[in-house]
């Protein structure tokens, strides 16, 4: 074979091997941004559904077990304080609720 031709077909590979490696990078990239829209859509909806669960009827219930008795005493459970915390952030306790709340120290 003459160089000229060897020429020919070496750069023909050369422009198969690049063609072929810049279609998978760009399927790879692809990818990982449909990943990374997936991953933040589910956790918008996990947060949507978090708040969701957060109702005011929620709420009250949880502060109904978490009250003590009497004022000064600890409160009953300390399950709910976190959760609480979300309701009082999202203003879904009414004044009177949070009065006691913050009146007992949970607050």
């Amino acid at each position: 074979m003459e160089g000229w031709l060897k020429a020919l077909i070496a750069a023909a590979c050369v422009v198969v091997v690049a063609g072929g490696g810049y279609f998978g990078w760009k399927e790879y990239r692809t990818a990982q941004v449909q990943a990374a829209a997936q991953a933040q859509a589910d956790k918008v909806a996990a947060e949507r559904l978090r708040l969701e669960r957060i109702t005011p009827e929620a709420c009250i219930r949880m502060a109904q077990e978490t009250l003590p008795e009497k004022i000064g005493d600890p409160p009953k459970t300390s399950v709910h304080l976190k959760a609480l915390n979300e309701c009082d952030d999202l203003g879904r306790l009414d004044s009177g609720w949070r009065h006691q709340l913050d009146r007992t120290g949970i607050f």
